[in-house]
């Protein structure tokens, strides 16, 4: 293998390690992100409007390092500067060629998709999911508490009423009494 080979092939090794590391490392990211903002929407589930947009502004950021690598892994593709054309002798005259290799290109391409797809299977589902039970268990749990203030409202109207009605009219025992007062009032007199 010349030099011009090895060079080719350490830029193709390297642009995959930079594709691969380049976008498990964000998903990481981006999965830890996700996991606690949705532990701080359950702490706080009136704030979730607030941690949500911060959420999705801080995911675009870690997203922008997957997108980065992408390119810079696609740059060798197309251009590789070291490869010149032959025959060149003169520094004027040489210029380097721009070498499309097309079973690359669609091979980052096919890669890049089963990239996403895994991405929908593995992460983003499952995050959904875990975001919509989570919605669903919050949304259960505000009408279990909406109906529970309903009951206490009911009982606190209910209390209400019957010490008014108490204060209107006594119970019996204490009738008896004041009537007992009353005529031990009266046979004193």
């Amino acid at each position: 293998m010349d030099n011009l080979g090895l060079v080719a092939l350490i830029s193709i090794v390297m642009a995959g390690l930079t594709i691969a590391v380049g976008s498990i490392a964000p998903a990481i990211g981006e999965s830890r992100a996700v996991d606690r903002a949705l532990q701080s929407i359950a702490q706080q589930p009136d704030e979730a409007n607030t941690i949500t947009r911060t959420l999705f502004v801080g995911l675009a950021m870690i997203e922008s390092t997957a997108i980065y690598c992408f390119v810079v892994t696609m740059i060798p593709h197309f251009r590789q500067p070291v490869l010149e054309l032959p025959g060149r002798s003169t520094q004027h005259d040489r210029r380097v060629t721009v070498l499309i290799d097309w079973f690359t290109v669609i091979a980052q391409i096919i890669n890049f998709v089963v990239l996403l797809l895994l991405l929908r299977r593995f992460l983003y589902g499952p995050i959904i999911r875990a975001m919509d039970e989570r919605e669903h268990h919050i949304a259960e749990e505000l009408a279990a508490a909406e109906r529970k203030q309903q009951q206490a409202e009911q009982e606190a109207r209910h209390y209400r009423q019957e010490r008014t009605e108490f204060r209107r009219k006594p119970p019996p025992v204490a009738r008896r009494r004041r009537r007992r007062r009353r005529s031990a009032a009266q046979s004193d007199a």
